[in-house]
């Protein structure tokens, strides 16, 4: 499976609508995380941070959240 297919399978499973990347600031960008009900996040990674880092994060801050996460069949 390549990195697309999974970023997309991890992205239906946390709920996540969009990944936006908004901007750069000293030695970290800043990411739009849009969750299918509406919600929004702000997730901050090191400078050179990818979609799968963004996903990483956002998984780790919906736990803390306490939201389910719904595996694909």
């Amino acid at each position: 499976m390549n990195v697309f297919a999974r970023n997309q399978r991890t992205m239906l499973a946390l709920g996540v609508k969009s990944v936006e990347w908004t901007a750069n600031r000293r030695h970290e960008s800043v990411w739009r995380v849009t969750l299918e009900c509406g919600d929004e996040l702000t997730i901050t990674t090191p400078l050179l941070g990818t979609e799968s880092t963004v996903l990483r994060l956002a998984a780790e801050k919906l736990q803390q959240m306490g939201r389910p996460v719904r595996y694909p069949a």
